[in-house]
């Protein structure tokens, strides 16, 4: 049987590690935004126009 202390540094270890999934997956949200932003404001460029970067 797990002592007490194992138990709560493996519920912290899971607590950490959910912590830095969603760090992870937040900062690739944020790059994919900035990337499809800069795409399409690269698109407008090249095409003449500057697309509203509002959407």
């Amino acid at each position: 049987m797990p002592s007490v202390h194992q138990s709560r540094t493996e519920a912290l270890h899971l607590h950490i590690y959910r912590a830095i999934t969603c760090v992870e997956t937040a900062v690739s949200e944020m790059t994919d935004r900035i990337f499809i932003s800069f795409t399409r404001l690269t698109a407008g460029i090249r095409a003449g126009t500057v697309l509203d970067s509002r959407v």
